[in-house]
């Protein structure tokens, strides 16, 4: 129900850094150090982190998901590229 509620409350699905980090129950210092060894799917608004929600769905599913080899990761990319297709270019990526 969390998450349905989190949905609701973002505008076009993209999210602050503590939005992200109330989203994905961690700590907004955590937030940060997965945006500094870009291991979680962002991007910048000037000088502002945002995260969009569907990429970090995504994201969250794959990591709770075990590996089965390389077709695992061929279709993580696809997934990944089709959620970034899927929304409004704005800022700059990682």
């Amino acid at each position: 129900m969390a998450v349905a509620n989190d949905r609701r409350n973002t505008k076009g699905g993209v999210l602050t850094l503590r939005e992200a980090a109330k989203f994905l129950r961690v700590s907004t210092s955590t937030i940060y150090r997965l945006v500094e060894s870009r291991t979680i799917p962002c991007f910048r608004l000037g000088s502002l982190w945002r995260f969009n929600l569907e990429e970090l769905e995504v994201w969250t599913h794959h990591l709770s998901a075990r590996p089965d080899g390389p077709a695992d990761t061929e279709k993580r990319k696809k997934e990944l590229s089709a959620a970034r297709a899927t929304r409004t270019r704005v800022g700059r990526r990682l």
